[in-house]
């Protein structure tokens, strides 16, 4: 199915503010439509031609301005790795930087579990 011109307005909108639906939403439709469903602008994020043209829109995008996984794991790596003390980078920015790097390998969902078997001994002679 075909987009209609304010679902590609929506689309549009919502690319170039940041990705905020309900804005892209008000923008598209008008002010008049702040008085209907208010999920609506979510509903309009999952039909499937707004999704693709969105993705695709964003891959153009990234391309143009020379952005992937590769250069992104880069700069966070770099952020995340920064000596103690750095003046760019505070604990905060490392910690974020480290948080995001383990998402974008899958770390965060691989819980480590350990089991620490500690034994007691009642013989006071080894002691």
């Amino acid at each position: 199915m075909a987009m209609t011109q304010k679902q590609k307005l929506f689309a549009e909108k919502y690319i170039s503010n940041g990705f905020n639906a309900r804005k892209a939403y008000y923008e598209a439709f008008g002010a008049d439509s702040r008085n209907k469903q208010p999920s609506y602008p979510y509903t309009l994020l999952k039909k499937p031609e707004i999704a693709e043209y969105i993705a695709q829109r964003r891959d153009e995008i990234y391309e143009s301005i020379n952005i992937d996984s590769k250069r992104i794991t880069q700069e966070l790596s770099e952020i995340a790795f920064a000596e103690k003390g750095d003046p760019i980078y505070n604990t905060s920015a490392k910690l974020k930087a480290l948080e995001l790097l383990a998402k974008s390998i899958g770390l965060e969902a691989n819980k480590m579990n350990y089991t620490i078997d500690i034994s007691f001994n009642d013989n006071e002679e080894d002691l």
